[in-house]
Parts: structure tokens; sequence; C-alpha cells
């Protein structure tokens, strides 16, 4: 009798992305199985297990674990290669035929500017990890969407070698003083936001008045406790997972020989204290956006902003639109549609039921608005971005 496929799993399990990884692998098994899956507890260096005697399995992991692509060439298991950090290890990828599993830095580069920008912001910075492949994607995308917009980009220089780690930290301080503020920034991911956090603070750099800063990872630990608290980009780090050990097993049953690329995508961001600040020099514009955000999910109007304000509507829309280069109806549906969108991929919530609990009047005014928003219904929003594990059930 043929043995069931068996996925092993070389994943940080000490971060976000390795245990969400692994929920998405265990959902996949307990729909589609039977399916074996081996998991090694660990950070970003594993150990790699003895692949003597074994049969019928895949293997996820990085390429950079110590002797895998040794073992690869001598076995040829099915294998994903989990975003190669490096243009060396791309090229083994590519020499070796992998398919790669790697995060859409283009997505996650438009959810930062739009939620920057949003906040006021118009000079933009990017902090990456000098080497690394997947820093220099998010760091391209990132800049590129900043210039089509107008705006500006400071991006953290890369070494011509490599420096020690009191050195990085000085060239990091030095950088930091050198930004224009206020300045809104991405950082690569939530390690990197987090040195930015602790040298700010060893320099009375002010987070989030002079630099409002996001990750990406949204590594909730991490995140948490940092001081103050790190905004950072989700991604479906669990259909990644998911797709994963089905792609694998495909390939051990013989379907499938060389799977397109996987990609893990972006989900929203999640605020926290770093980003809790309005680059907007306009105090009544500043009084406005707080008052919305307080306040989007009850039944308010432009109206009961002009009231609160305490000025002519025309006054408050002229210098509104200047500020925020948005009306603010649009502002207020802008919070609106996040707080809808968040519900419709994050919940089972029947979609007639999420208007309310997202600000909406009813039902009518929450489709029109995905209509000329989004161009498509919230159902058909749900299907393209829930978690597959949500698509699928």
């Amino acid at each position: 009798m043929k043995e069931q496929p068996k996925i092993i799993l070389l994943l940080e399990t000490s971060r976000q992305l390795g245990r969400e990884m692994l929920r998405g692998a265990a959902t996949w098994s307990q729909m589609h199985g039977p399916v074996t899956l081996a998991a090694h507890a660990g950070h970003v260096e594993q150990s790699l297990p003895d692949f003597r005697g074994e049969q019928n399995f895949g293997v996820v992991s990085r390429l950079s674990v110590d002797g895998l692509v040794r073992a690869f060439r001598k076995y040829r298991f099915p294998l994903l290669a989990l975003e190669p950090a490096s243009q060396e290890l791309l090229d083994i990828k590519e020499e070796l035929g992998l398919a790669e599993i790697r995060s859409n830095a283009e997505t996650i580069a438009t959810m930062g500017v739009d939620y920057l920008w949003n906040d006021g912001f118009r000079h933009f910075a990017f902090c990456g990890f000098p080497g690394k492949l997947w820093s220099q994607r998010r760091s391209k995308a990132f800049t590129e969407q900043v210039r089509q917009r107008g705006g500006s980009c400071a991006v953290y220089p890369e070494a011509e070698q490599t420096l020690t780690s009191s050195r990085e930290r000085l060239k990091l301080k030095k950088w930091l003083h050198s930004l224009p503020k206020p300045i809104g920034m991405l950082a690569c991911d939530d390690d990197r936001a987090h040195q930015v956090l602790n040298v700010c603070e060893e320099e009375s750099i002010r987070i989030p008045q002079d630099i409002s800063i996001i990750g990406v990872g949204n590594d909730e630990i991490l995140c948490d406790l940092a001081s103050p608290p790190l905004s950072s980009i989700a991604i479906d780090f669990v259909s990644t997972g998911y797709e994963a050990v089905g792609v694998l097993v495909d390939m051990i049953s013989g379907k499938t020989k060389r799977p397109p690329d996987i990609t893990m995508n972006p989900r929203w961001v999640t605020p926290r204290l770093s980003t809790d600040f309005l680059a907007v020099k306009d105090a009544m514009v500043v009084r406005s956006l707080q008052f919305i955000r307080q306040n989007y999910l009850r039944a308010i109007g432009v109206d009961d902003v002009v009231r609160y304000i305490g000025v002519s509507r025309r006054t408050l829309e002229v210098r509104f639109s200047k500020a925020t280069e948005r009306t603010v109806a649009e502002e207020i549906q802008y919070h609106r549609l996040q707080r809808a969108k968040r519900l419709l991929t994050q919940t089972d919530e029947p979609v007639t039921n999420i208007a309310e609990p997202s600000g909406f009047y009813n039902f009518r005014s929450l489709l029109h608005a995905f209509h000329v928003v989004e161009g498509c219904t919230p159902l058909e929003y749900r299907e393209r971005h829930g978690s597959i594990t949500k698509r699928e059930t």
C-alpha cells in the first residue's frame, strides 16, 4: 500500500510567518487529507532532516537551510523555495527549476503608501536590510509608488561592504537624523521597524510625530511589545501554507511537475500607535479628520462634520480638499469601506449583514460604494481577497 504524502515544513515557528503557514497547512490536511505534516520548531536557522528512506514527501523551506540544496540535487524531491534572500540563492532556485513562495512587493508598497498618504504625508522613506533581495523588491516598489504620486522618498543606502553591527547602527542613526520631518516610513519587515524604533528612542526622535512607521508581517508579539506599538501590514500567511501543501501533494502524485510561484498577499494595515499622527498642517482639517475617524461608524454625514467644526460647508470643503486631495464625504466613505473590507475578509458574516457594522446606512449604499470604488460587489470582493481557507469552505 502506497504511503500517504508527507509534507516537511522547515519554517521559523518562533515567528508569525511560520506559525500561520503551519495553521494553513493543518487546515488543508483537515479539509483534503490524508497527509502527514512534519514541522521542525525553530527560528530561521533550521536543521535538515535525514531524507534517506523517505518516500512520497515534499518540502517547504528557505534555500539557505544548510545542506538543503545538496540534498535536493541528490534526491530530487518536490521542493518549494521560500523567498530567496540573495541573488545567489535566486540563481540556484532558477538553476534547479524550483517554484518560489514570494511576497507581493507591489501590493505591499501600494498598501503602505496609501495608508501614509491618507495620513497627510508627502515625504516618505524606506528602511530595508542591505543585501536582502526581498527587501530590495519592496524598496523598489515603494519608491516607484511614491514617485508616481508626486512625493519624495529617501531610501536607506546599501553598504558597499559588510558592516559590523556597531557601524551599521551608527549609519542608521545618521540616516534617521538626516530625514526631513515629519516623514512616513515603510520598513521592509517588523524586525527592521523594531530596530528603527529602538534607535529613534535612543536619539530622541519622536514616533510618530517625527517618523510615522509601518512594518510588514504583523508579528503580533513583536508589534505589541514595541515602543510605541508598531503598525504593520498583515500578510495572508495562512493561505500561503494552505496553498503550498496542495501544490506539493500534486507534485508528489505527479499531477504537477513545475508549478507556478505562490504569492504571499498582504491583507491590510493593522494600525497601532507608531502611525497615530496626521501630517496635515491645517488645524481645522486635522480636527475634521479626527472627528471622522472617531465617528464614521455612526450615522454621520458632511453636515455633522461642518457643525462640529463650526464653519461654513464651503470653507471646510475647500480647505479639506486642498489638504487631503479628497472631499469630506469621500473621507467618511473611505473609512467605512476599509471597515467593510476587513469584515468581508476576516469573518464569515453574511454580506447583507456587513453594511450597518461598517457605518453604511443600508446594504444598497454599501453596494453602491463597492461598485464605484472597487468595481465589484462586496461578495465578489470577498471571493477575490478573502483567505483561501474561507473561500473553499
